[in-house]
């Protein structure tokens, strides 16, 4: 659940710098909600939580240099 959170917010960091990227930008828009629903049934299943709004934010953003090669 917890790399399902990373991945949502980083993603949805992902978007406002990715500005005028057109389609870059639309696949991150596309996968952070998906990545935050699985984040939401991981909860859910594991421990009758499932609050989506909880996984808003970018704390747990995983910084660029950790996504280069």
């Amino acid at each position: 659940q917890r790399l399902e959170i990373q991945a949502a917010q980083t993603y949805t960091a992902a978007i406002e710098s990715l500005t005028g990227l057109g389609s870059t930008v639309t696949a991150a828009a596309t996968i952070a909600p998906v990545e935050a629903m699985h984040a939401a049934a991981l909860g859910y299943l594991f421990g009758g939580r499932s609050a989506v709004a909880g996984f808003l934010g970018t704390g747990g953003v995983v910084p660029i240099t950790a996504l280069t090669v």
